[in-house]
């Protein structure tokens, strides 16, 4: 009897730990297209500067970064035959989700 009532705080604990988290996080969602035709870029990366994090869209130009620590950030779009793009001073407060399209020339 004594092992399960811990196994029950511990889990208890757990979600408590996992609340606290979530409420501490921001994510980044969109899509990249090409400026031109309108048409979503498959492979463009997409960094966050001064940080470790990037991904690459997705078949349909999506592209997401998730639980990510709020403050202000620069978002660097990249792909081979077109321009850079960096978007300066995007704002990500906590439990908020940025959603951009972004469309860069070739």
């Amino acid at each position: 009897m004594v092992l399960f009532a811990n196994f029950i705080i511990a889990e208890n604990n757990k979600d408590s730990k996992e609340t606290t988290t979530s409420t501490q996080s921001a994510s980044i969602k969109g899509k990249i297209i090409d400026k031109s035709t309108g048409e979503p870029l498959t492979g463009a990366l997409v960094k966050i500067e001064n940080t470790n994090l990037e991904v690459y869209t997705d078949f349909d130009g999506n592209f997401s970064f998730q639980n990510i620590t709020p403050g202000v950030f620069n978002l660097k779009v990249s792909l081979v035959s077109y321009k850079e793009n960096l978007l300066k001073d995007i704002n990500l407060s906590s439990n908020y989700a940025s959603v951009l399209e972004i469309a860069i020339d070739n």
